[in-house]
């Protein structure tokens, strides 16, 4: 068993996951990941609900649910048990920090969010937007400019507004890869499932008080645009990116803790030309928020 931190949850794992391997304290882990530990129940387990690629549904053992074909994993509060699979077990422990996770945080009523995370000085920034926005790139880019990389994937927010370091393992498209990864190409790096390229770099962070929140859209416009969002519309905004798959908790304790959370940072939504590359100006966007957003 390897040990791990991520997303505030103390992990032991049979299989190698993309986080930094750390020395746990005494004590029982949060969540235990278990390979080849459970069969798949008979023909006629129903799988009613689809998110994010997966097929999943609730069980008298905890919530199953099938992966983009590729493996069963069976998932309760406490632990994580990956069927059999000819998946590499490299690509089974990507799919258990970027998809079976999520449902250990929803099991366990944490706050979660698909995005990415950075911070700077204590603070950290969440970006959230939709497939293809360019939240990982944002994230990295903020990361080659000094920022500590909190995460990517999953962003967990604590009642408190922390936000716990977790996968930090971004997953870049070949243009975003051959532009940021200093005259490495594509071509030559690897693949993961999902057609994407897998980067371990940036500066790691610890955790950070979540500071501001963004919106990141991809738009047919010119330049880089931005506007605040006030009152109930940062809600409603933040909603469609946050974790809450039926079935699983209760949804109107998640809505209340979001509400709590979100009503109290500044959030804007930025549009960056969908047609050209323009990290460097959105980069500079977003730090200009940021400076002008400290204490």
């Amino acid at each position: 068993m390897t040990s791990y931190v991520c997303s505030g949850l103390r992990i032991e794992s049979e299989l190698p996951l993309p986080l930094p391997v750390c020395r746990l304290a005494p004590g029982d882990p949060d969540l235990v990941v278990l390979f080849g530990g459970f069969e798949v129940p008979d023909g006629n387990t129903q799988f009613p609900w689809d998110v994010g690629g997966a097929v999943y549904g609730v069980v008298t053992e905890g919530i199953l649910i099938r992966a983009k074909r590729e493996a069963d994993f069976l998932v309760t509060e406490s632990s994580i048990r990956v069927g059999r699979s000819s998946a590499s077990k490299e690509d089974l422990g990507d799919l258990v920090v970027r998809m079976a996770l999520g449902f250990v945080l929803q099991s366990r009523s944490m706050l979660a969010f698909h995005g990415a995370a950075a911070s700077r000085g204590g603070k950290a920034i969440a970006i959230f937007g939709e497939r293809g926005a360019g939240k990982s790139t944002t994230a990295l880019g903020l990361a080659k400019r000094g920022w500590g990389l909190l995460c990517d994937d999953i962003v967990v927010i604590e009642p408190n507004g922390n936000v716990p370091r977790g996968a930090a393992r971004v997953r870049l498209n070949a243009d975003s890869y051959n532009r940021l990864m200093d005259g490495r190409q594509a071509t030559k790096a690897p693949l993961d499932m999902d057609g994407k390229y897998p980067v371990e770099s940036g500066i790691p962070a610890r955790a950070g008080t979540l500071a501001m929140a963004l919106i990141v859209e991809a738009a047919e416009i010119d330049k880089v645009e931005t506007r605040e969002i006030r009152g109930h519309g940062k809600l409603s905004a933040a909603l469609g990116h946050m974790h809450s798959p039926p079935g699983i908790g209760d949804p109107g304790s998640r809505l209340g803790r979001a509400a709590s959370v979100i009503s109290g940072v500044p959030m804007y939504g930025i549009r960056r030309p969908a047609k050209r590359f323009a990290l460097e100006e959105l980069l500079d966007t977003i730090e200009t928020l940021s400076f002008r957003e400290a204490p």
